[in-house]
């Protein structure tokens, strides 16, 4: 009875070692396989944190010993002798009444300090990297690395300019981003308070950005936030008005007006010596423009 069976096979099978199934083996990627992995863009908060602590020390440090020395040199002294005393003699009551001049020359050497170890902290980072225009780079692949240098450098950026808008020199922002070399600014140049891109942009001579204005030469889009940067270009008396908006690619002839509370999409250019509004900007004829700033009609030629 049980030869039948198991000749039969109808409840027990005799399975040979090579009908064993294979030992399952874990699925390594190969070498060609790991080459093939797509490289994806991710923001290393190690290293931003190494930059941020790094920035604020190096520029700090010449600074800080200037007005530690002043104080303890100086200063302190002073108060070792009676008040009427000290200020009876004039090496003394000249050293209280410089007070001030001395606290603003360490922080005038502080805010050149903060522009330079950021122009040095910028330059390492386009000789690692060089920096250059992107149309749509992916966060991944190819393009992952150009993402992940321009945010490095937006981040050293960012503390320079902070440094400087809120700070007792707001208009020597202009100064400071053609110091780095981040931005061209030209001559006579104003930038009022306003969201203004902290590379990329080039002024010509004697431009003017109102007040409000969201200005930006980079835009993440789409589904998959490809990013795109581009210059903003501005030719020289070109002007744009108050509470404008100016997308990457932007550029204006020289002599040419954005009027205020205007909007121009990315890559739109304006020819010199003529008159843009509106959302988007479309161009006026003069007497548009003329009734647009309200000239009398007695004086429209």
């Amino acid at each position: 009875m049980a030869e039948s069976d198991i000749s039969s096979g109808s409840k027990y099978d005799i399975v040979s070692e090579k009908e064993k199934p294979e030992k399952l083996e874990r699925n390594v990627p190969s070498k060609r396989e790991k080459s093939d992995i797509v490289k994806k863009s991710k923001t290393n908060f190690t290293l931003l944190t190494f930059l941020w602590f790094g920035y604020h020390i190096a520029s700090k440090i010449i600074p800080a010993s200037l007005l530690w020395a002043y104080m303890d040199l100086i200063v302190f002294p002073l108060f070792k002798i009676p008040i009427f005393t000290a200020l009876s003699q004039k090496p003394n009551i000249f050293i209280f009444i410089s007070i001030p001049a001395a606290l603003l020359g360490i922080y005038l050497i502080d805010l050149f300090m903060s522009a330079l170890v950021g122009k040095i902290i910028y330059a390492i980072m386009n000789r690692v990297h060089p920096r250059k225009e992107l149309l749509k780079a992916l966060p991944e692949g190819d393009t992952a690395d150009d993402v992940d240098i321009y945010h490095y450098r937006n981040f050293v950026l960012r503390l320079v300019k902070w440094k400087f808008t809120k700070g007792a020199f707001p208009y020597l922002t202009t100064w400071i981003f053609n110091f780095i070399g981040a931005s061209k600014i030209g001559k006579n140049c104003v930038i009022e308070e306003c969201i203004f891109p902290m590379e990329y942009l080039e002024m010509g001579d004697n431009s003017y950005i109102g007040t409000g204005t969201i200005s930006s030469s980079h835009l993440v889009e789409g589904k998959y936030a490809s990013l795109t940067i581009k210059a903003i270009k501005l030719g020289q008396n070109a002007v744009c008005g108050a509470h404008s908006i100016l997308a990457p690619g932007f550029e204006m002839g020289k002599g040419s007006q954005l009027l205020p509370q205007s909007g121009v999409p990315k890559f739109t250019k304006i020819k010199s010596g003529v008159n843009y509004w509106g959302i988007p900007a479309g161009r006026l004829s003069r007497k548009r423009y003329y009734d647009f700033i309200k000239v009398p009609k007695d004086l429209q030629s």
